[in-house]
C-alpha cells in the first residue's frame, strides 16, 4: 500500500471519530435536558448525508459495473439454451435493478424530507386500498412473468430434444472422483453399456458390466470432443464425494453425486476454431471444471473439450472406434466373464468382436491372459487347452486363433526357460564321464554323511 492511501484512510477515521464525539455530546445534552433541539445539531446534516451517500453510492456502483463488466461476467454463450438463459438473466437483472433503484431512492428521499422538525406532526394514514392493490398486483404480475419464463427455459433445457433429433444425439458419460474426471463414449452403435458400482476396480474404473455386449465397443478418450449443431447428452455420476460438472461457455452446470445419476442436454453452436478466431487467441480451449469443493486437489479437476464441425467429428469418431476399452482390457474381460459363469456363447461373441476389431491386439490380449494363467494357476497348459478346445465346434475361427496364440505362448515360455538356464561351467565341460561318476559317488557319500550328522 502507498503512503498516500494510508494517510487518506487515517484522515477519514479522524473525521469519523470527531463526528461521533460531537454526536455523543449532543445526546448527553438531550439526556440532561439542556438541549432545546431534541433533533440534534447534526440532524439536517445527517439527513443530507444519507441522501447524498445513496446517490453517490449508486453512481459508483453503476460506473464500476460498466467499466468492469467484461471481467466479472461469463463469456458469450456457445450453446442454444445458453442464449435463452442469458436473455432471461438480463431481463431479471433489469427488472430487479429498476425496482432496487426506485424503492431505495424513495426511501432516502422520504428520510430526508420527513426528518425531525420541531412542531411537525405525523399524519394518521391507516390504509389506502388503491395503493395496496397497486403494490400487490404489479409485483405479482412481474413475478408471474419471471417464474413462467424461467420454468419454460428450465423445462426446455432439462428435457430431451425432439424425436426427429434423437438419432443425431451424442452420448457422453462423465464420472467424477477425487481428483479427476473420467469420460466414456459409446462406440459406433451410440449406446453406452450398462454399469454397476460394485464392478469398479483398478481394471474397470467405470464399473462396466462386461457381460453387456453393448459395452464392448465403448471407448475412453483423453478429451471431450463434440460436434457443432447436434444435441449432446451428458450422463453424469460420481464415485466418492459430491462434484459438479461446469462448462461456463456452454452454460452447463450439473452436480455429480454418488449413487444418484444426473444428466444434462445441450447443443453447441460454435466450434473451437470459431471461438479462437473470435477471441483472436489460437491457444484458447473450452474446458470442463469442477465447481464443488471436493477436497485438497479440487483445483486440478479440469478436462479439455473440443467442438468440431460435424464432418470432422465423424472422422474423429470413426478413428476412435477402432479401439475400445474391452479390447485394451481383454485379459480382464475374459477372466471376468468366466468367473461370472457367462455362457460360452458370450465369451465366443467377445472373442469374435475383438478379433474383428483388431486381430493383432486381440492376439496380444489373449496371450496376456494365457501368460497370467501360467503365473497363477496349477497345470495352466491343461486349462488353456481345455479353454481352446471348447471353441472347436462352437466357433472354428476363434478355435484356430486360440490355437495359434497357445503355440506362441508355449514358445515364449520355452524361450524364457532356456534363457533362465545357467550355462555349464568350463571346468565341468572338460571332465570325462568317469570323472563325473566319481564326483557323483563322492557327492552321494557326502550327502549321506550330512544326513547322518543331522540325524544326531
Amino acid at each position: 500500500m502507498s503512503m498516500t492511501f494510508l494517510l487518506g484512510i487515517a484522515a477519514i477515521l479522524v473525521i469519523v471519530i470527531l463526528i461521533l464525539i460531537f454526536r455523543v455530546q449532543g445526546l448527553l445534552a438531550i439526556v440532561r435536558g439542556s438541549d432545546n433541539n431534541p433533533g440534534g445539531t447534526l440532524n439536517k446534516f445527517n439527513a443530507l448525508l444519507l441522501l447524498l451517500s445513496a446517490f453517490v453510492g449508486t453512481f459508483f456502483f453503476v460506473y464500476y459495473s460498466y467499466t468492469r463488466f467484461d471481467v466479472y461476467t461469463l463469456p458469450s454463450p456457445v450453446s442454444e439454451h445458453g442464449l435463452e438463459t442469458d436473455h432471461l438473466f438480463w431481463v431479471t437483472m433489469s427488472i430487479i435493478s429498476v425496482a432496487f433503484i426506485v424503492f431505495n431512492a424513495v426511501l432516502m428521499i422520504f428520510a430526508y424530507k420527513y426528518q425531525y422538525k420541531k412542531g411537525n406532526k405525523a399524519t394518521f394514514y391507516p390504509d389506502n386500498h388503491v395503493l395496496e392493490l397497486v403494490w400487490t398486483i404489479i409485483p405479482a404480475i412481474v413475478l408471474t412473468y419471471l417464474v413462467f419464463n424461467g420454468w419454460q427455459v428450465w423445462s426446455k433445457t432439462m428435457s430431451s430434444p425432439p424425436a426427429q433429433l434423437m438419432n443425431d444425439k451424442v452420448e457422453v458419460e462423465i464420472v467424477g472422483q477425487q481428483f479427476y474426471w473420467s469420460v466414456r463414449y459409446p462406440g459406433c452403435d451410440n449406446v453406452l453399456g450398462a454399469y454397476y458400482y460394485k464392478n469398479i476396480d483398478d481394471d474397470n474404473s467405470f464399473g462396466i458390466k462386461v457381460s453387456d455386449f453393448k459395452s464392448w465397443d465403448d471407448f475412453t478418450p483423453k478429451q471431450i470432443v463434440l460436434p457443432k449443431g447436434r444435441p449432446v447428452h451428458f450422463n453424469i455420476r460420481a464415485k466418492d464425494v459430491l462434484h459438479s460438472v461446469y462448462l461456463p461457455h456452454f452454460r452447463v452446470k450439473m452436480d455429480a453425486m454418488p449413487g444418484m445419476p444426473t444428466e444434462f442436454w445441450f447443443t453447441p453452436i460454435k466450434t473451437t476454431r470459431e471461438m479462437r478466431n473470435e477471441l483472436e487467441n489460437q491457444e484458447f480451449n473450452y474446458e470442463m471444471a469442477c465447481t464443488e469443493m471436493c477436497g485438497k486437489g479440487h483445483y486440478s479437476m479440469r478436462y479439455e473439450l473440443v467442438v468440431l464441425e460435424n464432418d470432422e467429428y465423424e472422422e474423429w469418431l470413426t478413428e476412435s472406434c477402432k479401439s475400445s476399452w474391452a479390447l485394451e482390457k481383454t485379459p480382464y474381460v475374459i477372466k471376468t466373464l468366466l468367473s461370472q459363469g457367462a455362457p460360452l456363447k458370450t465369451v465366443s461373441s467377445f472373442l469374435t468382436f475383438i478379433n474383428q476389431k483388431d486381430t493383432a491386439k486381440a492376439k496380444e490380449g489373449i496371450l496376456a491372459y494365457f501368460d497370467d494363467l501360467k503365473k497363477n494357476v496349477i497345470n495352466p497348459n491343461i486349462r488353456i487347452q481345455s479353454f481352446t478346445n471348447s471353441f472347436k465346434n462352437l466357433n472354428p475361427p476363434i478355435y484356430n486363433l486360440l490355437q495359434n496364440v497357445s503355440k506362441a505362448s508355449n514358445e515364449s515360455s520355452t524361450n524364457d526357460s532356456t534363457k533362465n538356464q545357467l550355462p555349464p561351467s568350463p571346468l565341468v565341460s572338460k571332465l570325462s564321464d568317469s570323472d563325473l561318476s566319481i564326483i557323483g559317488s563322492k557327492s552321494s557319500v557326502t550327502n549321506s554323511a550330512i544326513k547322518s550328522i543331522d540325524g544326531k
